[in-house]
C-alpha cells in the first residue's frame, strides 16, 4: 500500500534532502572503491598505476539531465525504502503522472527493481513502464603523486537505464477546450487541449493545474466550422452537451490538427513503437529485424454467426494478444482506408461485428486478470468468456449478477451490445461495468470508471465497438447464491390476473408466450428461503414421479407425430428414433418445425404439443444462479426483440400493464395475419440502463423495461432430410416470412408503444434496395433521437474521427 503523506511538504523535503546526502556519499564511496582496485579498469596502464599507488584515482562525475521534481536518481548507495517512499508521495500525493527513474552501473539493477515495486504495490492507480537503455560514458582522472609523472585519463563505457513509471491513464473527462480570439485583422481561434495525467516527461504539473498544455492555431479555411461549433457548444447550458458540442469543435478542425497528432506530438520518443502487424509479404522479416512482435493475423477468411444468418469473407482476422497490440494494429491502419470491427463469439443473429475488410478477434485476450473480494469485482480481458468467468469467480464466493440466455458470449460482446438477463429490480449486464479499458484510434487507450467518468462511461458500455475496442473490464459482481426455479404453465387470463404479483414478488421471471394456443409458461426464480425450499420438497415428495411420466409421454407424441410426418414425406431417410428421445424438447422442436416451417397448421400443431410438454415438466429445481438463469433457447434462428417501457402515456391515456398489453396486441397480429409463428414469444423485464444507447436507457433508475422477442427457426441439413439445395430454399423461404412479421411490429407495435430493438438483433435489408435501407435508418435514428446521436457522434468521432471502427450498417445509422 501507498505511504501516507503525514505532515506538510517540510518531511519530504528533508527527505529528499537526505536522499541527495546518500547519492553524494555513495559517489565518495564509489570513488574510494575505485582508488583501492576493487573496480575493474580498462587498460594495462591505469591497472599498473593503480596498483603502484602512484596515482590518485578521481572520477569524474557524469553530468546529469537537469533535474527535475519527479526524477529520481539511482547510486548503489541509495537507501531504496527512501526512494520507494519518494517516488509514492510523487505519483500519489503530488499526483505526477510520472516518475523517471535513473540507474547505471551496478545501480541499474536497483533501478529496476524500484520500478517493478511500484508497478506492484501501488493500488490507487495502474502503472505502465516504458524502459529506455543505453550506454554512458565515465571519465576516470588518476592525478600523480609524484612529481613528473604525467596525468592520465581513462574513459570506460557504463550501461545505464531510464524508466518512465506512468499513469496508464487518458482522461476524457479531462480535456478541456478553449477558445480565444486574438484580434489582428481577422479571428484566429485557438484551441487549447489540456490533457490531465497524461504521460509526458518533464512535465511540472503541480505548476500547470495537473494538466499539459498546447495550443494549436486553426487554418482560415476552417474558420466557419469552428464558429459554428463554438456557437453550439456556448448555447447547450448543460456541461454533457456542452462538452459534446466541444468534441464536435476539434473535429472541425479537419486538416489543421487532429487530436491524435496532438497526443502524439507530446513527447513522440517516449510512446515505444515495440509491436508490428503481420499486414503482408514480408511483413514478420521486418518485424523480426526490429526486435518487434507480431500480432496474429489471418488472409482471407470466411466467417459467418451462431445461426449461420450472416456469412462473410474476410481480408483480414487480426488476433491481438495484449493491449500493447491493439495500439499498434490502430497505429498501423490509420490513413489506410482499413475497416476493423471487433467481434466475440459471433453469437448475434445478426452480423453488426462483421465487417469484409478487416476485423479483431478478441478471443486471445481472454484472461481473468484480477478478482477483488472486499469490493466484489473482476477485473477480466475482453475475450474472457461469460463462463470462464464464472468459473474463476467460484473460489471466492462470488458470480455476476445477471445473465444472458448462452454462457459462452465474450465479455465485450456481452457488454458492448447490451445483453440483458430478466428481473424488474435487476439493470442489464452493461451496469455491472464499474471501470474499462477502451483502445481508441485516435486517443490510444483510455481508462474509465463510473466515479470519475460516469458521461463518458454511459456512452462506451453500449458503444457497439464504434468508439474503440474494450481491452479490459472491471465487473461488479455479487454474493454467489443459490436460486430455486419453478416453471408453471398457466391460462393469458391467470397471467392478466396474477402479473402485477408476480413481477413483484419474483427475483428472476420469464414468460414464454406460445401463439395459437392459451398457454403461458411462467419460468419464476428466487432465492431460496425456507418457505420456498419447503415448497420444492412437497412437490418433489409428491409429484415428480408422476411430472416425469407426463413429460415423458408429451415428448412421445412429439415423437410419434414426427413419425406421422416423415412417413409422409417425399424424402425419406433412416431416424435414429432413440436418439431423438434422448434429445430436448427444443431440439426435437426445431426437428418438426423444419419438416414445413411456413406452414400455419403445422406449426399450431407444434405449438400445441410444446404447450403440452410444458405442462407436464412443470415442477422446482434448484442449483447455482448461473445454471439456472440460462436456458436453452432453441437452434439456428432468427429473432428479433425489443424493449420498451412500462410507465408511459399516449395522448392522455396511461394504460396499466403495458406490457400485456403489449402482447395481446402481438398476439392478435400474428393470429389474425395467420403468421407461422413458433414458440416461444419470450417475455422478459428488467430495471433501465443509463447507457444512452441501451434500448432500455432512462435517467430514472427505477423505471422498468420490458423485453418481448420474436422467433422464426432455420432448418440445418441434420434437421431437413433432402439435401443442401433443399436447406438452402427453405431458410430463404423463412428469411423472407420472418422479415415480413418483423416488418409488421415494426408498423404496428413499435412506435406506438415507444419500444427500441435489441443491437445484437437489429438489421437493415440492404438487399431490398436503398428505399428500403432508408426507411429502417429512419426508424431507428428515430428510436434513439437525433439529439442523442449528435452527442455519441461528437464522441465517437473524436475516438476515432477516421470511421476505422464503422461497418455499413453502423455507417448508415450513424453517419460517417
Amino acid at each position: 500500500m501507498a505511504r501516507k503523506r503525514a505532515g506538510d511538504d517540510a518531511e519530504w523535503q528533508a527527505l529528499d534532502a537526505e536522499d541527495h546526502g546518500v547519492r553524494e556519499s555513495a559517489l565518495e564511496n564509489d570513488e574510494r572503491l575505485d582508488a583501492e582496485g576493487r573496480n575493474e579498469a580498462d587498460g594495462d596502464d591505469t591497472s599498473r598505476l593503480r596498483d603502484e599507488r602512484l596515482y590518485e584515482f578521481h572520477k569524474r562525475v557524469p553530468q546529469r539531465a537537469h533535474a527535475h521534481v519527479n526524477e529520481i536518481y539511482v547510486s548503489r548507495g541509495t537507501r531504496f525504502g527512501a526512494l520507494f517512499a519518494r517516488a509514492l508521495h510523487l505519483l500519489l500525493n503530488k499526483r505526477e503522472p510520472e516518475v523517471v527513474i535513473h540507474g547505471m552501473g551496478a545501480a541499474t539493477q536497483t533501478a529496476c527493481e524500484l520500478a517493478l515495486k511500484l508497478t506492484r504495490d501501488v493500488a490507487e492507480c495502474q502503472l505502465l513502464l516504458a524502459v529506455h537503455t543505453h550506454t554512458v560514458t565515465v571519465i576516470d582522472d588518476f592525478e600523480p603523486v609524484q612529481p613528473g609523472l604525467p596525468l592520465v585519463t581513462r574513459s570506460r563505457n557504463v550501461s545505464a537505464v531510464r524508466i518512465r513509471v506512468y499513469r496508464a491513464v487518458v482522461c476524457l473527462s479531462c480535456l478541456v477546450f478553449v477558445v480565444e480570439r486574438i484580434s489582428v485583422g481577422q479571428t484566429i481561434m485557438r484551441f487549447h487541449v489540456m490533457r490531465a495525467l497524461a504521460p509526458c516527461r518533464f512535465a511540472s504539473y503541480s505548476k500547470l493545474g495537473l494538466a499539459n498544455r498546447r495550443a494549436f492555431s486553426a487554418s482560415t479555411g476552417s474558420l466557419n466550422l469552428m464558429a459554428a461549433a463554438a456557437t453550439a457548444a456556448n448555447q447547450h447550458a448543460d456541461s454533457r452537451r456542452r462538452y459534446g458540442a466541444a468534441l464536435g469543435m476539434l473535429t472541425a478542425l479537419g486538416s489543421a490538427v487532429t487530436l491524435d497528432t496532438y497526443l502524439h506530438s507530446m513527447n513522440a520518443e517516449e510512446h515505444p513503437r515495440g509491436v508490428k502487424c503481420d499486414a503482408g509479404a514480408g511483413s514478420s522479416r521486418k518485424a523480426a529485424e526490429n526486435g518487434a512482435a507480431t500480432i496474429n493475423v489471418e488472409h482471407d477468411v470466411e466467417m459467418n454467426n451462431w445461426s449461420d444468418t450472416f456469412r462473410v469473407n474476410i481480408t483480414r482476422v487480426y488476433r491481438p494478444e495484449s493491449e500493447q497490440e491493439l495500439v499498434a494494429l490502430f497505429e498501423q491502419v490509420q490513413g489506410e482506408g482499413i475497416s476493423l470491427r471487433p467481434v466475440g463469439s459471433a453469437l448475434s443473429p445478426n452480423g453488426l461485428a462483421f465487417e469484409p475488410r478487416g476485423m479483431v478477434s478478441m478471443a486471445l485476450m481472454d484472461k481473468i486478470l484480477d478478482v477483488n473480494t472486499e469490493k466484489m469485482q473482476v477485473r477480466v480481458q475482453a475475450g474472457a468468456k461469460v463462463s470462464d468467468v464464472v468459473q474463476a469467480l467460484r473460489p471466492y464466493g462470488l458470480t455476476l449478477q445477471n445473465y444472458a440466455s448462452i454462457a459462452e458470449q465474450q465479455i465485450g460482446g456481452f457488454v458492448n451490445a447490451g445483453a440483458h438477463g430478466t428481473g424488474a429490480a435487476i439493470p442489464p449486464v452493461d451496469c455491472q461495468v464499474v471501470a474499462m479499458k477502451l483502445v481508441t484510434p485516435a486517443l490510444g487507450t483510455i481508462l474509465l470508471n463510473a466515479d470519475d467518468h460516469k458521461e463518458l462511461l454511459n456512452f462506451v458500455r453500449v458503444g457497439l465497438g464504434t468508439l474503440g475496442i474494450a481491452s479490459e473490464y472491471t465487473l461488479q459482481c455479487v454474493r454467489a447464491h443459490e436460486l430455486i426455479e419453478h416453471t408453471f404453465v398457466a391460462s393469458r387470463t391467470k397471467v392478466k390476473a396474477n402479473h402485477e404479483k408476480w413481477l413483484k414478488e419474483n427475483q428472476h421471471i420469464r414468460y414464454m408466450w406460445i401463439p395459437y394456443t392459451d398457454s403461458v409458461v411462467v419460468v419464476a426464480c428466487n432465492p431460496v428461503t425456507p418457505e420456498l425450499e419447503a415448497q420444492m420438497n412437497q412437490h418433489q415428495r409428491s409429484d415428480k414421479a408422476g411430472d416425469q411420466a407426463a413429460a415423458a409421454q408429451a415428448k412421445e407424441s412429439a415423437i410419434q407425430y414426427l413419425r406421422t410426418l416423415y412417413a409422409h414425406n417425399d424424402h425419406r431417410e433412416e431416424i435414429a428414433w432413440e436418439l431423438l428421445r434422448s434429445m430436448s424438447f427444443p431440439q426435437l422442436r426445431d426437428r418438426l418445425l423444419a419438416c414445413d416451417p411456413l406452414n400455419v397448421e403445422h406449426v399450431q400443431k407444434v405449438n400445441t404439443l410444446e404447450a403440452q410438454f410444458w405442462s407436464a415438466s412443470s415442477g422446482y429445481r434448484r442449483d447455482v444462479s448461473d445454471r439456472i438463469l440460462g436456458f436453452d433457447c432453441g437452434g439456428q434462428q432468427w429473432v428479433s426483440e425489443v424493449a420498451f417501457p412500462l410507465h408511459q402515456t399516449h395522448g392522455d391515456e396511461c394504460p396499466k400493464d403495458v406490457d400485456l398489453v403489449y402482447m395481446d396486441s402481438l398476439l392478435k397480429l400474428i393470429e389474425e395475419n395467420r403468421i407461422a409463428a413458433p414458440a416461444p414469444i419470450e417475455q422478459r423485464w428488467t430495471c433501465a440502463s443509463p447507457s444512452e444507447l441501451s434500448p432500455a436507457y432512462s435517467k430514472d433508475a427505477s423505471d422498468v423495461f420490458s423485453w418481448v422477442g420474436i422467433i422464426m427457426y432455420l432448418p440445418t441439413e441434420d434437421e431437413l432430410p433432402g439435401g443442401e439445395e433443399r436447406v438452402k430454399a427453405t431458410r430463404n423461404a423463412i428469411t423472407t416470412s420472418f422479415q415480413e412479421y418483423r416488418a409488421r411490429c415494426a408498423a404496428q407495435l413499435w412506435t406506438k408503444y415507444h419500444a427500441n430493438e435489441h443491437w445484437g438483433k437489429l438489421t437493415l435489408p440492404f438487399e431490398q434496395g436503398p428505399n428500403a435501407v432508408t426507411e429502417w435508418k429512419d426508424f431507428v435514428r428515430r428510436s434513439i433521437g437525433e439529439e442523442k446521436l449528435e452527442h455519441f457522434n461528437a464522441f465517437r468521432k473524436a475516438c476515432d474521427p477516421n470511421g476505422i471502427l464503422l461497418n455499413d450498417t453502423l455507417r448508415t445509422i450513424f453517419g460517417a
